[in-house]
C-alpha cells in the first residue's frame, strides 16, 4: 500500500480542528467550531480505512495477536505515557494552588495509576467536575477504544474478512449498536460528542466501533471502484467537504444528521480524497501535519490546562492573539513528541 497523502492532510486538518474545538477559551470565545468533535469520527475512520488497506497489502489475516497488540503498543502507548506523565504532575500541583491537597489527592493516585494502564477512573469527577474518566489528558478515552478495536478488526480479518455475509452482519450488528444507543442519546446528549466521561465511556465504544467498520467498508469497497466512478467519488468528496465545514460551523445540534454525515458521509468523502492528486491535498505542509497529528491530538489537552491554569492565577483573558500563540506553541510541542518520542518508538523491532 502506498502512502496516501491526501490522508495525512486530513488528519492534520482533524488534529487542527480538534485543538482549536477545545482551545475556544485560549482564543476568547464561548465557543468554536461547535461540532468539532466530530473530526475524531474522521480519525477512527481514517484507522480503520488504513488497517483494511494494509490487511490486503500485507496478509495481516496470519499475524498472531501477541504480535498485532505489541506493534500496536509501541505505536500508541509511548506519547500516552508521556502525555500522561505530563497531565498528572500539572494536576497535582492544581490540587496544590486551589487548596484541595488533602481532598482530591487520593482521588488522583487513583486515576494516575489507572490511566498510565489505560484504563479509565469513573470517579474522576472529584478532579475534573465535567465527569472526565481520564482527568490527565482527558481525549485519551479515544486511545483505549483505539486499542480494543485493533483486536477486533485483527478477529475479522482472521475469521470472517473474505466472507461477504461478514459485512453484512457487521452493517446489521452496527445499525443495532445505533438504535441501541441513540435513544439514550437523543434523550440526555443530542449529538455524538460522547465518550469522554463516567456516561458515555462506553457508548463512546459504540461510536469507535461504527467508524472503524465504516472506514473498513469504504476501503474494501468503494476505493476499489473502477476508474470510471473516480470524478464521482471526487465530486462527492468536494461536496462533503463544504457540507461538514459548514455542519462545524453552525450551533444547533442534529443527532441523524450526525449518524449519516459520519457513517456514511465521511467513508465517501474518505474513499473520494485519496483519488486527489493535487497539491493541495499532496504536499508538505499536509505531510507534517499528518505525521505529527497523534501526538498533536495527544499535546492539547495538558497545554490547554497549562494555558487556563496561568489564566486564572494572573486573571488573564484570552484573545485572538494569545490564541495563535497558543495553538503555535501547541504545535511546536507535538513536533518535538513526534520527533524525540512517536519516531523512535515507532521504529522498535519485536522479534515475535
Amino acid at each position: 500500500m502506498g502512502r496516501y497523502r491526501s490522508l495525512d492532510t486530513l488528519k492534520g486538518l482533524c488534529a487542527i480542528i480538534i485543538t482549536i474545538y477545545h482551545g475556544f477559551a485560549m482564543f476568547g470565545r464561548h465557543q468554536l467550531l461547535p461540532h468539532g468533535y466530530l473530526a475524531v469520527e474522521i480519525f477512527f475512520i481514517v484507522s480503520g480505512f488504513l488497517m483494511m488497506a494494509r490487511f490486503d497489502a500485507v496478509q495481516i489475516s496470519k499475524t498472531r495477536y501477541k504480535s498485532f497488540f505489541i506493534k500496536r503498543f509501541w505505536r500508541i502507548y509511548p506519547v500516552f505515557f508521556a502525555v500522561t506523565i505530563i497531565g498528572a504532575i500539572i494536576g497535582l500541583y492544581r490540587i496544590y494552588i486551589f487548596d484541595s491537597f488533602d481532598r482530591q489527592i487520593v482521588t488522583w493516585v487513583q486515576a494516575f495509576f489507572l490511566n498510565i494502564l489505560v484504563l479509565p477512573h469513573m470517579g474522576a469527577e472529584e478532579l475534573i467536575k465535567n465527569g472526565t474518566i481520564y482527568p490527565f489528558a482527558f481525549q485519551v478515552w479515544t486511545i483505549f477504544w483505539e486499542f480494543i478495536i485493533g483486536m477486533v478488526f485483527l478477529a475479522w480479518a482472521k475469521f470472517g474478512a473474505k466472507s461477504t455475509f461478514t459485512i453484512y452482519t457487521i452493517l446489521f450488528f452496527g445499525f443495532f449498536i445505533a438504535i441501541i444507543f441513540n435513544p439514550w442519546i437523543n434523550y440526555h446528549h443530542p449529538s455524538l460528542n460522547i465518550g469522554w466521561n463516567n456516561k458515555t465511556f462506553f457508548f463512546g465504544g459504540g461510536r469507535a466501533l461504527l467508524s472503524l467498520f465504516a472506514g473498513i467498508i469504504a476501503a474494501r469497497y468503494m476505493a476499489k471502484l473502477p476508474e470510471k466512478y473516480d470524478n464521482l467519488l471526487k465530486t462527492l468528496a468536494i461536496v462533503l467537504l463544504i457540507v461538514t465545514a459548514f455542519y462545524f460551523n453552525i450551533r444547533r445540534n442534529n443527532l441523524y444528521f450526525e449518524y449519516i454525515l459520519a457513517y456514511i458521509g465521511f467513508p465517501i468523502m474518505i474513499a473520494g480524497l485519496i483519488k486527489f492528486k493535487s497539491v493541495i491535498l499532496n504536499n508538505p505542509i499536509g505531510d507534517f501535519f499528518g505525521k505529527i497529528s497523534y501526538s498533536m491530538f495527544m499535546t492539547h489537552g495538558f497545554m490547554l490546562t497549562i494555558t487556563k491554569t496561568w489564566f486564572w492565577m494572573y486573571n488573564i483573558k484570552g484573545d485572538l492573539y494569545i490564541g495563535m500563540v497558543w495553538l503555535f506553541c501547541t504545535i511546536s510541542i507535538a513536533y518535538l513528541i513526534y520527533k524525540y518520542i512517536e519516531t523512535p518508538s515507532g521504529k522498535i523491532k519485536i522479534g515475535l
